[in-house]
């Protein structure tokens, strides 16, 4: 029972990760999409990011930059699009990047991939808690039902225990359960 549940917790686990990793780059995604339909024409200074744990830039065709969230001139990542992992500012960060054909722009989106992580894990760790705890509430039921159940087979070995060699008498019980009578 211990090894199915840890087997089911880990694979509970990895998959929770998976789900909870694509919702953030969903997020991530969302956000790339909303500062490609806001107007950047001109180019503007480095704005301080509501949070540390996401960083933006956004490039004109020609590699001007025009939008940035206090992040240097250089892309945080090469021009191809989708999701990809990267080193800046020191940190590592999960980057989505995409352009716009309409007005000719990149976006670039971040997140600190340990911020990210340690979220997702401990969404993943507070619904895996309560497995772990009820392993041994369920161990010491078990323990409970079955010694109750073979309580009659306890009493039956016990009491035929004592009885002598040459004791033929047979042995008398009120209240057996059926699964016991034809072992008396």
């Amino acid at each position: 029972m211990t090894l199915t549940v840890f087997l089911s917790s880990l694979r509970g686990y990895q998959s929770s990760i998976d789900k909870a990793q694509s919702i953030f780059d969903e997020q991530l995604q969302g956000v790339a999409q909303l500062l490609l339909d806001t107007d950047h024409s001109e180019p503007s200074a480095s704005l301080t990011p509501a949070s540390q744990s996401y960083i933006f830039q956004i490039f004109s065709a020609n590699g001007e930059q025009l939008l940035a969230s206090n992040t240097g001139s250089d892309a945080i990542a090469p021009l191809h699009e989708g999701f990809s992992y990267h080193n800046a500012y020191g940190y590592r960060w999960r980057v989505y990047a995409t352009q716009s054909m309409q007005n000719q722009r990149w976006v670039y989106v971040g997140e600190r991939a340990d911020l990210r992580f340690s979220l997702a894990e401990n969404i993943v760790i507070e619904s895996i808690i309560p497995v772990i705890f009820s392993l041994p509430i369920a161990a010491l039921l078990i323990w409970w039902l079955i010694g109750s159940g073979l309580s009659a087979l306890k009493r039956v070995a016990k009491d035929l225990a004592v009885k002598q060699a040459d004791d033929l008498s047979p042995v008398q019980y009120a209240a057996l359960p059926t699964e016991m009578s034809s072992l008396v």
